[in-house]
């Protein structure tokens, strides 16, 4: 029987370490999912940037975004000190934009968002002028955007104000500027004390999204695509 320490010199002598896995999921290789990748690449390096919104949602739980790390002395042990509250989960919606006042469009509430919160937020962004006429709506196939609920109601509403509705190819995350903007929302709650009121965390983060960091999170996503967008 080999020993674990045999394991571990062999391993070193390899060069070989233990790493945090990249996970892939082979349903976004098929060919035919490829076909629809290259189809969206197509697609969005014509569009304006200006006219281009991307929309997705994201759950924030206080006691998950403590502090990764905390400097103390060697040899003794630091502690997060999780405070009444943080327990409650939250979900953000949000849009970002390159056309108005307002680098990203957020709507936060309790719990979990469902379709007719996000048919409710494209009525709202509709209204208050953060979604116009000849805008492109990017977001991805998740159920709340395509349950059979109201479906058909997102349709009639984005057509009604010339707005089109354009869907990533599935599991391309990569793709969706959101995601790089809720790493930043999240990197900037961990880099500070959490007080006990998480929305107030969530909402200052977002408060302080800058359109540079927006239009940086679209050239991280498209640049090599349409490099003369802005």
């Amino acid at each position: 029987m080999v020993s674990r320490q045999t394991f571990s010199r062999i391993f070193k002598r390899w060069r070989w370490t233990f790493k945090k896995p990249d996970n892939r999921n082979i349903a976004k290789y098929t060919a035919k999912n490829i076909r629809k990748y290259i189809r969206y690449l197509q697609e969005v390096r014509q569009i304006a940037w200006k006219k281009l919104k991307f929309i997705d949602e994201s759950h924030f739980v206080g006691k998950d975004l403590q502090p990764r790390t905390v400097l103390g002395p060697s040899g003794s042990r630091v502690r997060n000190i999780v405070l009444p509250g943080l327990d409650v989960r939250f979900s953000l919606t949000l849009m970002t934009t390159l056309s108005g006042d307002l680098p990203v469009v957020i709507d936060l509430r309790k719990d979990s968002n469902t379709q007719y919160d996000f048919l409710n937020f494209l009525i709202f962004a509709i209204d208050n002028g953060h979604l116009t006429p000849g805008d492109v709506l990017v977001c991805d196939t998740a159920t709340v955007h395509v349950a059979d609920a109201t479906v058909d109601l997102v349709h009639e509403l984005l057509t009604a104000h010339d707005i089109r509705l354009l869907f990533l190819p599935t599991y391309s995350p990569e793709l969706n500027p959101c995601e790089n903007m809720f790493a930043i929302i999240k990197r900037c709650i961990r880099s500070r004390p959490i007080s006990a009121s998480m929305w107030r965390e969530v909402l200052g983060a977002c408060s302080g999204i800058t359109h540079e960091q927006v239009a940086n999170c679209y050239r991280h996503c498209i640049w090599s695509l349409h490099p003369d967008s802005v």
